[in-house]
């Protein structure tokens, strides 16, 4: 996020000052991503085009997903590649998977690639609905 600060100075001249915001993915950020998959790493077969998907960072029910990790640090504009086999889709993405339904999982390997579209701080009524519906799933996500 861009900040501009306007400054008059004694002679009036105004002077916009630009300070560079640079929110990483962190502990209770929302965000928001967009994804595609592909059987392969260079081809983006298995969806039509770009979904999105936003989640609350770091509440799953034993920490960080493998996919959250991959997360880690990240800012607006950068983004992961993924290679998930067969049957791996719920052990990477742990309680995130139910917020994918339209993730192919007919595939013998996914390549999913993600990009950072948007991070906020998350809304603390946010917080404590995510919160509820993750304690919900216990040991398995339900997709709520």
């Amino acid at each position: 996020m861009t900040t501009k600060v306007t400054h008059a100075s004694k002679t009036g001249v105004k002077r916009i000052l630009m300070s560079q915001t640079n929110e990483k993915v962190g502990p209770l950020k929302k965000i928001t991503l967009s994804w595609e998959a592909g059987s392969g790493p260079d081809g983006i077969d298995l969806t039509s085009g770009s979904g999105l998907f936003e989640f609350i960072y770091n509440l799953g029910p034993r920490g960080l997903s493998p996919f959250e990790y991959e997360l880690a640090g990240k800012a607006v504009g950068d983004s992961i590649s993924i290679r998930i086999k067969n049957g791996q889709v719920a052990e990477i993405l742990e309680h995130l998977e139910a917020l994918l339904p339209d993730l192919p999982r007919e595939s013998a390997s996914l390549h999913l690639r993600f990009k950072v579209l948007k991070i906020t701080p998350a809304d603390p009524g946010e917080v404590i609905k995510a919160m509820a519906e993750t304690a919900s799933c216990k040991d398995h996500c339900c997709g709520h």
